[in-house]
């Protein structure tokens, strides 16, 4: 499986699922098998993916190691231009090439171990994820005991992580444990109340899964130990 511990893993991951394509084929066609999506939403997908670049410079700067930002200053142009090619153009116009890829996964390589964010689980735990918060998404839209307010903050906060758990290929653990982080000091307003029916504990309990499912063994441990005392006393340990 390919990782997703970085940005420029990520990134990385997406350009050599291009690269692999034949060089004449239609660029767009190969987005949308590189990601597994229809064409149609080839567009929407790779503005997501240039998000990545961003990412990329702004990890490598707060690491603050004057090499990788050089390599990030320089390289950075390149991908952009390699995801932004236009549609209809073939892959071999897009620029992305071996040099590309080395210096690309030596970034990733040193943000594995100067930032990294945690594992991500197979694709069978995120797709019970993804419906288990769903659900929940589905069961807050439908009540009718929810003050109108909080009804709102629920639903933006799920809907959150449902879209991180459909674009970790682009947010990363580090995008699903933020969006994890935002619903859970949501709930602490309400002061440890269980909701109606139950439903702050079972939102709780799924937040619980979602966040140690990006975390594994002893980092699981040290990403609790890590959070605000808000988070913490909300998700529990």
């Amino acid at each position: 499986m390919p990782s997703y511990a970085n940005p420029a893993d990520r990134l990385l991951t997406i350009l050599q699922a291009l690269a692999g394509r034949p060089t004449n084929s239609d660029l767009q066609s190969a987005w949308a098998q590189a990601l597994g999506i229809p064409t149609d939403a080839v567009e929407t997908e790779r503005c997501r993916a240039a998000s990545l670049i961003p990412q990329i410079i702004d990890t490598v700067h707060a690491a603050n190691d004057e090499h990788q930002i050089r390599n990030v200053n320089l390289w950075g142009p390149r991908w952009g231009k390699a995801l932004m090619t236009p549609m209809g153009s073939p892959v071999g116009s897009s620029g992305i090439n071996q040099e590309m890829l080395i210096a690309l996964g030596g970034i990733a390589s040193y943000l594995r171990l100067a930032a990294d964010e945690g594992s991500v689980p197979d694709q069978e735990q995120i797709a019970e994820l993804r419906d288990r918060m769903s659900a929940l998404l589905q069961e807050v839209r439908d009540s009718e005991d929810l003050p109108t307010g909080l009804k709102v903050i629920l639903i933006r906060r799920l809907y959150d992580i449902v879209a991180a758990l459909d674009h970790v290929y682009v947010v990363g653990p580090d995008g699903v444990q933020a969006a994890v982080e935002r619903l859970a000091c949501g709930l602490d307003f309400e002061g440890g109340a269980p909701g109606p029916d139950g439903l702050f504990e079972r939102i709780k309990s799924t937040l619980r899964m979602a966040y140690a499912a990006f975390r594994t063994g002893h980092e699981v441990h040290q990403a609790l130990e890590g959070w605000s005392n808000t988070a913490q006393r909300v998700l529990g340990s």
